[in-house]
């Protein structure tokens, strides 16, 4: 008799005891749930994209070329209204709009960074319901060759601003840059910008 109610005890304590590690995998799993969902949220609030181009000329005739002036001499299509700036072709600071392509009335960029010994420049660019950044560095690989580094960070401020960002990203890195790198190489070998077909 005693022994069958220290059996009895012994199940009743193994049943709670799986009964609370059955409760702590549910909680842990909701957990991860909640983490996953959470990460899936930021991926589609921020989406970062990168690429490399090997361009065919000097560092110090390319780097240049990524100036909000100077980029309309190889990017078709690619004109700006300057609102603000001291120097003619590129400064930190520097405050210019464009047409936006992507259903907004126009953007608003800011150069937020420019350094020019060390080949790099960094642009915040606003659209109505969307921002988004554009880190250029360029760097020597011979007296005739640059490699551009050049991310894309966005950051959509509500849906539609996350689905035009979506598209945006997929439309600029569908070829991983390699149209920009044509364009580019195109005018460094020409003088001319290279009309594209839209």
């Amino acid at each position: 008799m005693e022994q069958r109610g220290i059996t009895k005890s012994i199940l009743r304590w193994r049943s709670f005891l799986l009964l609370g590690l059955l409760w702590f995998a549910i909680i842990l799993s909701a957990l991860n749930c909640t983490n996953k969902h959470r990460e899936e949220m930021e991926n589609e609030i921020r989406i970062k994209r990168n690429s490399q181009i090997l361009l065919n000329g000097p560092v110090e005739k390319v780097f240049p070329l990524f100036g909000a002036v100077e980029e309309s001499k190889w990017a078709d299509g690619w004109e700006i209204d300057v609102v603000f700036s001291n120097d003619p072709l590129l400064e930190e600071n520097m405050v210019f709009t464009t047409d936006s392509h992507d259903g907004e009335e126009y953007l608003t960029w800011i150069v937020s960074k420019l350094d020019n010994d060390n080949h790099c420049v960094k642009y915040t660019v606003f659209g109505d319901e969307r921002l988004w950044t554009i880190d250029i560095v360029c760097a020597y690989v011979s007296n005739r060759e640059t490699m551009a580094d050049v991310t894309y960070t966005f950051t959509g401020l509500s849906d539609e601003g996350r689905a035009r960002n979506l598209k945006m990203a997929n439309r600029i890195y569908a070829d991983d840059l390699k149209d920009w790198s044509e364009m580019i190489n195109y005018y460094l070998e020409t003088g001319l910008r290279l009309e594209l077909q839209h």
